[in-house]
């Protein structure tokens, strides 16, 4: 199979073009934003670039007549019109499938020689991580710790981590679920949230669309003016989604704080570096459309006045092991300070605490366990963290105040 590029304006127009000529059996294997200079810096446009792999067309069979089975005397059809199909009940099969998509991505990576050695590192350390995940998966399902496995629905590496951070040998008088919340504490990390302290900051929220990065956005603003009395700055970059400006505008008036939008770069750095706010929170897309790019909204070079700089990714307390990672690869240019844990209300099993911590490699910062404003925040201790994941009746979540 040879790789093919694509242009569109979007990814479902790159997509729509290579679907045209090549068909709907085709694979994704790399998307990139691309920007084309314009004249005198002026008239320039960009569009994202798809890389896919069609199938190679199989020839032709050759149908030769068949003797009629006078037990099934209507045509074939009829019979596996009538068959249900069967499913796989193999639970590896989706990493299976993960890994093939891994191996067809690092062939592309191969067949470029332009491309940087560093992106193909990257490829098959991706792919090694899969490789782990097939392979360990079912261990975390045996001994003693199975059920509180299957009960936090912790998976694949992060499951292998934690089975690595219990000790052969463990204290007679210690109960199972005292154990695992040990290991659990040894595997998660966490630091210290942006409204720990009253501190000057720019804190930047990034990740997929959807994981409630606004909200959140909101809850640290009104944290930051109403409990440690800062001045406070609300940033959006997030002109992609329909009312996400209107939202978080409506929040800035409610508390009486300043809101600014930035539909460039480099208007994002006029604003920050203009800007005498103690507290600036940066709302960012979980889409980049060249405007504004992951590495701009990472904050990296922007000027931040004398603050902190602090880039929290953004993922839901249910994702699983294999979606975190892709998150991680996907938003790798912003280069994250810390990890928020969002939605914690909308799960009984909140693995992706874990599922994030281990595919990230960060400490957790911040942890949001519903939709209000500023109630439902809290600072990612480890006694919340443990409390979240295995329940403790002594135990209790520390809400930010």
């Amino acid at each position: 199979m040879t790789p093919v590029k694509f242009l569109g304006k979007t990814q479902a127009e790159a997509r729509a073009k290579a679907e045209a000529e090549l068909g709907q059996d085709l694979t994704i294997v790399a998307t990139r934003s691309i920007r084309k200079e314009g004249i005198a810096g002026m008239l320039g446009g960009g569009g994202v670039e798809i890389t896919v792999l069609a199938p190679a067309k199989e020839p032709a069979k050759t149908i030769l007549p068949q003797t009629r089975d006078a037990s099934r005397p209507f045509a074939p059809r009829v019979y596996d019109r009538e068959t249900p199909k069967v499913t796989s009940s193999d639970p590896l099969a989706s990493l299976r499938a993960e890994v093939r998509t891994e191996i067809r991505a690092m062939k592309t990576a191969i067949a470029k020689p332009a491309e940087s050695p560093t992106e193909l590192l990257e490829e098959v350390a991706a792919m090694r991580k899969l490789i782990e995940m097939m392979t360990t998966a079912e261990d975390s399902k045996k001994g003693p710790y199975a059920s509180l496995f299957r009960s936090t629905g912790i998976e694949g590496i992060a499951a292998q981590a934690v089975s690595k951070a219990i000790p052969m040998k463990t204290d007679e008088d210690s109960s199972a679920s005292e154990i695992f919340r040990d290991a659990l504490a040894d595997v998660v990390r966490v630091t210290s949230s942006p409204i720990s302290n009253n501190k000057k900051k720019v804190v930047s929220l990034v990740g997929p669309s959807g994981v409630g990065k606004t909200t959140t956005a909101a809850k640290l603003a009104a944290h930051a003016s109403m409990e440690l009395d800062m001045s406070v700055l609300l940033v959006t970059c997030d002109t992609f989604r329909v009312g996400a400006v209107e939202q978080l505008q409506r929040y800035a008036d409610l508390m009486d704080v300043d809101f600014a939008v930035a539909s460039s770069s480099e208007e994002l750095s006029r604003i920050i570096g203009s800007s005498t706010a103690d507290f600036v929170v940066v709302d960012t897309s979980g889409q980049f459309d060249g405007k504004i790019n992951a590495t701009e909204v990472s904050l990296k070079d922007a000027p931040l006045g004398g603050r902190e700089r602090h880039v929290l990714l953004c993922m839901p307390a249910q994702i699983r092991m294999v979606d975190a990672a892709k998150v991680v690869r996907r938003f790798k240019a912003v280069k994250a300070t810390a990890l928020c844990i969002t939605k914690l209300d909308e799960t009984t099993a909140p693995a992706g605490i874990v599922h994030g911590a281990v595919a990230a490699d960060l400490p957790l910062s911040v942890l949001c366990f519903g939709p209000r404003v500023p109630e439902d925040i809290g600072h990612a201790t480890t006694g919340a963290v443990l409390e979240q994941l295995v329940p403790n009746k002594k135990a209790g979540v520390k809400k930010a105040s």
